[in-house]
């Protein structure tokens, strides 16, 4: 991977976490956010070094953190456990073929949010006992598409069957992505990176002889 591969992955994964806190249509119309950045780590995963697998993650999980209510560094594992799982099985993947990017990209928007939710769970208490400093807390989203409510401090969202309905929505929401995301890169790549050269059919070792028989 080229640096203005992994250069422009970070920009993208930068303008995708502003967009998803600042646009809320989706929570609004879906009750569910809907985050692409999983699908990036699919894209990503397939593509780059682990370092720079691991790297998007970080900067991307980071930024996510700090413009939402979750804990701070709390989605970096969950990216990093999906291009991890993605990376190694690149052997594995038909990185062309748009049902594979479909069901990867599934499979990675469904298990990065589950694991945020586990370790939401397993790492914060379910209310504070220091008020909020934050005017504007009921304003922030968690990853999971849950409101704070301003005056409560409830740190956690509610598990229950519209929790399950919202990580398919996720689900569905990044596998219709990580297509668009190929066609993306794709296109950038033709623009910023030089095009492979074809490999030639003349071989050095081969001896032509001329004349007659």
């Amino acid at each position: 991977m080229s640096r203005a591969t992994l250069f422009l992955l970070l920009v993208t994964a930068f303008i995708e976490v502003f967009l998803e806190c600042w646009f809320d249509g989706f929570r609004r119309v879906l009750g569910a956010q809907i985050s692409f950045l999983p699908a990036l780590m699919v894209y990503t995963g397939l593509t780059a070094t682990l370092p720079a697998t691991c790297l998007v993650a970080v900067c991307g999980g980071m930024w996510l953190d700090s413009l939402s209510s979750n804990p701070l560094g709390i989605s970096i594992l969950p990216l990093i456990v999906v291009g991890w799982g993605v990376y190694v099985a690149r052997d594995f993947f038909l990185r062309d073929q748009t049902v594979a990017q479909f069901f990867a990209g599934a499979a990675g928007s469904l298990v990065a949010p589950v694991l945020t939710l586990l370790l939401v769970y397993t790492l914060m208490p379910s209310r504070s006992a220091v008020p909020l400093p934050s005017v504007n807390w009921e304003h922030l989203p968690t990853v999971e598409g849950e409101f704070s409510h301003g005056g409560t401090q409830l740190l956690r969202p509610s598990l229950s069957w519209h929790m399950g309905v919202k990580l398919l929505l996720m689900a569905l929401g990044g596998a219709l992505a990580t297509p668009l995301v190929f066609r993306l890169f794709d296109f950038l790549n033709r623009i910023f990176n030089y095009s492979p050269v074809a490999p030639s059919s003349f071989r050095a070792d081969r001896q032509i002889i001329r004349g007659r028989q």
